[in-house]
C-alpha cells in the first residue's frame, strides 16, 4: 500500500494559521503509511500564551511521537522530517524498534526502583517497630530528632550486621564501579569498599 501524503510541508503552516481554533479540539489527516497502519495528524498545542502546531503521529491507535513547531519555517521543517521518519519504510522500522526498546528501558528502569522503594519501606518498618519496643515509645514522643535517628541507626544497624558478622543483607541499591558505570546490587555490602577498613567496630 502506497504512502499518502494529503499536504506538504510547506503547506502546513498555512493550514494551521486558518484552522488552529478548530485544532484546539480535533485533529487533522495529513499523512498516512497504511501499511504500518501509521497516521499523522496536525492539532493545536499552548506553550504560554502562544497557540502551535502540533504534529503527531499513531501507529496502530496509539500515540507514537510527537513535536510542536514555534515558526513557518520550523514548521515546515519539522513536518518533512517528521513524514521521512514515519513514512519511509526503513525509517519506519527503526523507529518503531527504538521506541519499544525505551519503553522497555523505563519499565525495567520503573521496576528496580519499586524494589527499591519497597525494600527501604520494609527495613523503615522494622527499625521503627524495633526501636519502639526498646525504648517503650515511639520515638516522636520521646524527641523532635526521630527521623535522623530512625535514618542513624538503620544505616549504622545494618553495615555492623554485615561488616562484623558477614550477615548477607538484602538491600537493593543502585551502586557505581570505578569506571563510574552505575549497577543494581541486590547485597550491597558484600561489594562495598569502605573508607575506614580497620574501623575496630566492625572487626
Amino acid at each position: 500500500m502506497a504512502i499518502q501524503i494529503h499536504y506538504q510541508p510547506d503547506d502546513i503552516w498555512g493550514i494551521f494559521q486558518s484552522e488552529k481554533d478548530k485544532l484546539r479540539t480535533t485533529m487533522k489527516e495529513i499523512a498516512e503509511n497504511p501499511e504500518y497502519d501509521i497516521t499523522i495528524f496536525l492539532t493545536e498545542t499552548d506553550r504560554g500564551d502562544q497557540m502551535l502546531p502540533n504534529i503527531v503521529v499513531y501507529m496502530d491507535g496509539s500515540q507514537l511521537y510527537e513535536e510542536a513547531a514555534i515558526n513557518e519555517s520550523d514548521c515546515s521543517q519539522t513536518v518533512g522530517k517528521i513524514y521521512y521518519e514515519y513514512l519511509v519504510v526503513e525509517r519506519v522500522v527503526n523507529n518503531v524498534i527504538a521506541s519499544s526498546s525505551e519503553e522497555e528501558d523505563e519499565s525495567d528502569e520503573d521496576d528496580v526502583q519499586d524494589d527499591i522503594d519497597m525494600r527501604e519501606a520494609e527495613l523503615d518498618d522494622a527499625v521503627f517497630n524495633f526501636l519502639t519496643n526498646i525504648l517503650d515509645s515511639p520515638l516522636e514522643c520521646i524527641t523532635e530528632e526521630s527521623d535522623e535517628i530512625y535514618e542513624d541507626f538503620k544505616e549504622h544497624a545494618l553495615e555492623y550486621l554485615a561488616r562484623k558478622w558477614d550477615l548477607k543483607i538484602y538491600r537493593p541499591m543502585i551502586l557505581e564501579d570505578e569506571s563510574g558505570e552505575e549497577f543494581l546490587e541486590e547485597y550491597p555490602y558484600e561489594v562495598m569498599e569502605y573508607d575506614d577498613p580497620d574501623n575496630p567496630l566492625y572487626n
